[in-house]
């Protein structure tokens, strides 16, 4: 798992409640802070993004690279 993945990340929701990623967790609370939802994420799809991502940029850095 990487480091990012660990990091723990709030944001507000417009109705006053906020949304919390905690590791591999989305937590929704209202404004009086009651739990209203909780969902776990599949930690493998964000690896294969990461990893499709940085080949994408190696891509990328080659065809630059070649063209110039």
């Amino acid at each position: 798992m990487a480091q990012s993945e660990l990091q723990n990340h709030l944001t507000t929701n417009t109705d006053g409640g906020i949304i919390v990623l905690a590791g591999n967790r989305l937590l929704k609370y209202d404004k009086d802070l009651n739990l209203l939802r909780k969902v776990e994420l599949d930690v493998e799809i964000n690896e294969r993004l990461q990893t499709i991502r940085a080949n994408d940029i190696k891509i990328s850095e080659l065809v630059r690279f070649l063209w110039w």
